[in-house]
């Protein structure tokens, strides 16, 4: 099936779509927080088409970028999300290290386009994703 903007798009589209456990998981850790999930179609030139807004409350919290058996996350880092962010950095994944290495600054803020391709990847999005939505987690000794 081709998705195009005249083309309904699902929640349920797009599973199948990327089709990929990884995604199935990311979703399950996405419902736990209470977020909510929309698609949307995107003419932005660097990921024309569809799309999936996660939302926690009304704060956007990644937008997931579904392509045929994978997808890509976008996720902001913003001035309140930086200092956790940097804290974060040593124990990333050298890709997501990467990706924020080559992202430039714009207006305090750094936007990480980040292919989820293995289980520390999806880790390293999911702790990104709990700074966009202010999660505090447990210490541990």
């Amino acid at each position: 099936m081709e998705y195009d903007v005249n083309t309904a798009f699902s929640t349920e589209d797009v599973r199948r779509l990327v089709s990929s456990p990884l995604y199935d998981e990311l979703m399950s850790r996405v419902a736990a927080y209470g977020c909510s999930c929309t698609t949307s179609f995107s003419r932005c030139s660097l990921a024309y088409g569809w799309n999936l807004k996660i939302r926690r409350r009304s704060r956007p919290v990644a937008v997931v970028y579904p392509r045929p058996g994978g997808f890509s996350v976008l996720g902001v880092i913003g001035r309140k999300e930086r200092e956790g962010f940097e804290i974060l950095l040593p124990s990333l994944s050298a890709s997501v290290a990467g990706t924020w290495e080559r992202a430039r600054d714009m207006n305090g803020q750094r936007w990480l386009m980040i292919d989820v391709s293995s289980q520390d990847v999806l880790e390293d999005v999911v702790s990104l994703m709990e700074l966009r939505m202010d999660v505090k987690k447990p210490a541990t000794n």
